[in-house]
């Protein structure tokens, strides 16, 4: 049961959380009493041409893109934040309770971003595409 549990709530490939994992994560974000005086941020990174990727070079070398992607993006996760693979090439990260003030919360995201990107930045020329397209929300 532990293992079926765990397939469940990770994406097979590259172990992160699911998409599953991430829904029910952020519906128990947003129920906390926390979340009322708390600011939280959502990153939300899709990887473009990705489709080109895996039509031109193979499901193996989207694969491992996609893997590499989670690599480097797990060290910047904290334990009380979340990863998650949402599908295909989407990827989605929580932290929770950032701030309780929003406006030095904006001036803090402009670097959070920044260090989201840096990791991916190696994978964008090895792959000789624009690499991604990201979303930030405030929560």
């Amino acid at each position: 049961i532990d293992e079926l549990n765990y397939m469940a709530k990770h994406d097979d490939l590259t172990s992160l959380a699911s998409r599953r994992s991430f829904m029910e994560y952020m519906q128990k974000l947003v129920e906390n009493e926390k979340h009322h005086d708390h600011f939280s941020i959502l990153f939300y990174l899709d990887l473009n041409q990705f489709k080109t990727i895996n039509d031109t070079m193979g499901h193996s070398v989207g694969d491992e893109l996609l893997k590499q992607v989670a690599k480097r993006l797990k060290p910047l996760v904290e334990t009380k934040s979340i990863l998650s693979r949402l599908g295909g090439d989407e990827f989605g990260i929580v932290l929770p309770f950032v701030s309780k003030n929003k406006k030095r919360l904006g001036r803090e995201l402009t670097g959070m971003v920044q260090t989201f990107r840096m990791p991916l930045r190696h994978l964008s020329r090895l792959k000789r595409c624009s690499f991604m397209s990201d979303a930030v929300s405030v929560l």
